[in-house]
């Protein structure tokens, strides 16, 4: 793995920690599997009450963008991940000034900062 930024702008932010608040969420998750995003999910599918919020990361959105899998492979490698993030960053963010949520990661560490 390579070491990446990704982020997230005021309005992706404000509908995942709206998901998160609706559905008592604690966390959400950064996710790397074909696509690249950032994801809270609630119910099962066993239960038909599964619901999902995704946020794309810009460049990697499969609907937008072609080549988003060539793309994300070539950074992050074959391997699927996810990462847990607490909602008090998504909070802390848009109680801000600031207009981006950055995440970046490294091989050993991971660093949330905000820009804008």
């Amino acid at each position: 793995m390579k070491n990446f930024n990704v982020g997230l702008n005021r309005e992706q932010a404000h509908r995942l920690r709206a998901f998160c608040d609706l559905h008592s969420k604690e966390n959400f998750l950064f996710v790397k599997d074909k696509e690249l995003y950032f994801l809270a999910a609630t119910g099962s599918i066993a239960n038909n009450n599964f619901q999902t919020c995704v946020e794309h990361i810009q460049g990697y959105d499969p609907k937008i963008d072609l080549d988003y899998y060539e793309k994300a492979r070539a950074i992050l490698g074959a391997h699927d991940f996810s990462e847990k993030f607490e909602v008090s960053i998504l909070k802390q963010f848009l109680a801000s000034k600031y207009n981006r949520v950055n995440f970046r990661f490294k091989v050993s560490s991971i660093t949330v900062t905000f820009s804008g």
